[in-house]
């Protein structure tokens, strides 16, 4: 009875996961923010670039450290207290030391550096972002070819279903004589046609679904079901199609110009940092020092007698305290300093190419972008009418092949005429939808 129970809850959970297993794009596109790999990928890049930059902040800061030792000695060695040597003794000896030391000056090198892993750290966020919404597009491409394949499968199917009301309907009329076997033959056919046309349209769907799969990065051995879109022609109507327009917005707001703009900035403060290489570089430094040895007598009370002095009375003694300032001034190293500092000045003139061909691409894009999208729009428009009138026509024809009007080769024609412009108007549909989210990208308007 246990097993059979355990096996019903598994039942039950299993039912509910199918169940649930329908997506939108929404959900998908969420999905793939948590799950991505390439965005896990990212995130890290971004988290590491942070943990630079908070290395770099806090290196400004002046440092401290402290140093104890503890030691034994066998034979011969020197009291590190008197540095006198000392022949077969066991030495025992301790020292303490604190230290620390701080950068007054250094041409602003630290200060500069921190502004640069604060810079590369802001671009490695805009990659995050670039990376979520390469993610973001390629799925949405994936989703729309999933329901484009499937409305191509029901377009095939239904196809399929009149072909054989028609095979039918032939059947009887061969039956009564009004028409020969050889127009049953043509529709036999034709049906078979098409059921090569509805197992290619299921294929295409099945890999259709199995690329968005991939693309989540979901199990291999788990289906989904893909929820449908509502189409409206307002919806993808897009209400200012400037080119000029959708750039400035754009240059604005995608992360991989912003990523282009902020290293741009970083390699200008990498020059700054070479440059503060050729500065002379002042520094302060103070320390704090005691020690401790076995071996240390005291020999003031009675010389030929002295006694052993303590550990704490030793730490007393032998404290001691230093300060001090370093000036360090670059003359040569053999033309080291100089060779970076033109490197760093090569690097920022590489980064304003970089984003200078960032936007080029940029503006290239949208352009042909809101091109393709007109294109589509117009297609559709039109595609959309010839859709209308091979449906009146198929009707139409419909009511003259069962009144014997026409011939079984003239009905077929007008039922792949309809189907041809139903296959038509699906493909036209689902390319303007993707025209239309590749230019709501480029404005910032979500895809879903």
């Amino acid at each position: 009875m246990k097993i059979l129970r355990v096996l019903f809850v598994l039942a039950m959970f299993s039912h509910q996961i199918n169940a649930q297993a329908i997506w939108d794009l929404k959900r998908c596109i969420s999905y793939a923010m948590e799950n991505n790999l390439q965005i896990k990928q990212a995130g890290i890049a971004a988290l590491s670039s942070n943990y630079t930059y908070q290395t770099a902040k806090y290196n400004t800061l002046p440092s401290l450290n402290a140093d104890a030792s503890h030691a034994y000695n066998f034979g011969r060695g020197i009291d590190p207290t008197t540095n006198i040597y000392v022949s077969n003794r066991q030495i025992q000896s301790n020292s303490f030391n604190l230290s620390s030391s701080a950068t007054l000056f250094n041409g602003g090198q630290k200060q500069y550096q921190r502004q640069v892993a604060s810079l590369e750290w802001q671009a490695s966020l805009q990659d995050l972002k670039k990376a979520q919404n390469d993610v973001s597009m390629n799925i949405a491409i994936a989703y729309l070819n999933v329901l484009y394949t499937k409305e191509q499968a029901d377009i095939a199917a239904r196809q399929l279903e009149l072909t054989g009301q028609q095979k039918s309907r032939t059947a009887r009329l061969v039956e009564v004589g009004n028409v020969s076997e050889l127009s049953l033959l043509d529709v036999d056919a034709q049906y078979a046609n098409e059921e090569t046309n509805l197992v290619g349209a299921q294929n295409s769907y099945t890999l259709a679904k199995l690329k968005l799969i991939q693309l989540l990065q979901l199990p291999m051995n788990m289906d989904i079901q893909v929820d449908t879109m509502h189409f409206n022609l307002d919806a993808v109507k897009i209400p200012s199609a400037d080119p000029t327009e959708v750039f400035e917005f754009a240059r604005k707001t995608q992360p991989y110009i912003i990523s282009q703009q902020i290293r741009l900035l970083e390699a200008r403060k990498q020059t700054y940092v070479r440059r503060a290489a050729f500065y002379p570089s002042l520094n302060v430094f103070g320390s704090i020092r005691t020690s401790y040895s076995s071996i240390m007598m005291d020999y003031t009370k009675d010389p030929f007698h002295p006694t052993k002095i303590s550990f704490n009375d030793q730490i007393n003694q032998n404290y001691g305290k230093a300060i001090g300032v370093s000036l360090s001034v670059p003359i040569f190293n053999g033309m080291q300093t100089h060779y970076s500092f033109q490197k760093a000045r090569l690097g920022e003139l590489n980064a304003s190419y970089n984003l200078q061909s960032a936007e080029l691409s940029l503006q290239q894009e949208i352009t042909q972008a809101i091109a393709n999208w007109k294109a589509a729009l117009a297609k559709f428009e039109s595609t959309e009418k010839y859709a209308r009138s091979m449906s009146a026509a198929y009707e139409a024809n419909t009511k003259k092949f069962n009144a014997g009007i026409i011939n079984t080769l003239e009905f077929n024609t007008a039922k792949n005429n309809l189907a041809k412009s139903q296959s038509d108007l699906v493909s036209s549909k689902y390319d303007l939808m993707l025209k239309t989210k590749i230019v709501d990208f480029y404005l910032g308007r979500p895809l879903y």
